[in-house]
């Protein structure tokens, strides 16, 4: 995805391409959170597996009929904006994996990036959570659960549209400053599903906690990525996703036996805490690339 965005869009339209784009899961995933949901009112549970198969095959053919470079339908290559170092010619580092990765690992605003992901990508993985959550602590239905999840995703579609129109047009000081201030909104999302709200209130924080949370998820580490992995970019994003999901993959099931064995107040208060990192992670990845800008 990122060299595909990187091939077709100006440097200074990344943050706005990356929010319309990560708007497409979040959208599935309020769909999905109903649709699936109201599936299993009426058919048994193996039918969710066989409707996603069936849409992802479909995705895929089309996917592959459709996709060109825009040399291949007659357009100039994407313009590097103002805020983005030119690419005149390939750098050292770029003309091998292992310089690559060496240069990546050299590098200290890689290392954060991967780091405040690896706690976002375990804060998103909440929405794997919720519906057990919702069933568990309200005593609703599998399938009201699984639709009553669907106020997490449903808030990150809204924020990450809104904050990629935004994100172009912010300064790198701006950028730091409302992001920091978002993740401290989830953080306080968090603490309130601690207090064991009611039903409703509890469904308005997961709400604002995908509000608060999706855009420094999404935007900062995909157009980081573009600009600074340069024609290495699919390696970086690579890098920082393996991280994050074999964090998600560690977190999981120690996550399952911490529920089972004491209960969801120790789950949240764990959320809470990764909620804390993230935010001082990210702050500081962001206060590290609005220096750059200062010195570029």
């Amino acid at each position: 995805m990122a060299k595909i965005i990187g091939d077709w869009f100006d440097t200074d339209q990344l943050g706005r391409v990356w929010g319309v784009i990560a708007t497409s899961s979040r959208a599935s995933a309020v769909v999905s959170s109903f649709f699936l949901g109201a599936v299993l009112l009426y058919l048994p549970w193996r039918w969710v597996f066989y409707i996603a198969g069936g849409v992802t095959l479909t995705v895929m053919l089309c996917s592959y009929l459709s996709l060109r470079t825009p040399r291949e339908v007659g357009l100039p290559p994407p313009q590097k904006g103002k805020s983005a170092t030119p690419i005149k010619k390939q750098h050292a580092w770029e003309k091998t994996l292992a310089k690559t990765l060496l240069f990546f690992l050299k590098s200290r605003q890689v290392w954060l990036i991967c780091l405040a992901m690896v706690a976002m990508t375990i804060q998103m993985e909440l929405l794997s959570f919720l519906p057990l959550y919702f069933q568990q602590t309200f005593g609703i239905a599998t399938p009201t659960a699984a639709m009553a999840s669907a106020a997490f995703p449903a808030g990150s579609f809204i924020s990450v549209l809104i904050g990629g129109l935004l994100y172009d047009v912010l300064s790198s000081r701006g950028r730091v400053s409302i992001l920091g201030c978002l993740l401290g909104v989830g953080l306080a999302s968090m603490c309130v599903l601690l207090l064991n709200p009611s039903f409703g209130i509890a469904i308005a924080a997961t709400f604002v906690f995908g509000l608060a949370v999706s855009p420094a998820y999404y935007i900062p580490m995909s157009v980081f990525s573009i600009e600074f992995g340069r024609s290495r970019s699919g390696v970086l994003i690579g890098l920082i996703d393996a991280g994050g999901y074999g964090a998600v993959m560690v977190f999981a099931p120690i996550a399952g036996k911490m529920i089972k064995v004491a209960g969801w107040s120790s789950f949240l208060t764990t959320m809470a805490v990764i909620s804390l990192l993230a935010m001082v992670i990210s702050t500081c990845f962001l206060a590290g690339e609005h220096r750059a800008k200062l010195s570029s």
